[in-house]
């Protein structure tokens, strides 16, 4: 499944996962901005894009949306398949199903360019 956001920056990914942070999409805009193409990306878990020393960053966010919080705008690091970091700002979402269960998050991150 992939989603798609109108009005979206072309630089933006959208991904989405499993509560557990299993990549169950990945559209062209991941495949620009990270480098992996969605056959390297789904099935992976969304930590391959954070640095080591990043990593319980990511188990934080897990925690969060885990409770239903949206995370908007977090300014944060991701790494590339090629190993360069850059500099992202990130929103998470919980999407839930008619019970309110959380069954996937949405992501998205986009580069952020220097001043």
């Amino acid at each position: 499944m992939s989603f798609t956001i109108p009005g979206a920056a072309p630089k933006r990914r959208i991904s989405s996962g499993w509560p557990d942070g299993t990549i169950t999409s990945w559209n062209r805009a991941a495949t620009r901005v990270f480098g992996y193409g969605s056959t390297e990306a789904i099935g992976r878990n969304v930590a391959m894009l954070f640095p080591s020393e990043r990593l319980s960053e990511e188990e934080d966010l897990m925690t969060r949306i885990a409770c239903g919080e949206r995370v908007e705008h977090f300014e944060s690091q991701r790494v590339r398949k090629d190993g360069t970091t850059i500099d992202v700002s990130v929103t998470l979402s919980p999407n839930t199903d008619q019970h309110g269960r959380i069954v996937e998050r949405l992501q998205r991150a986009g580069e952020r360019r220097g001043d």
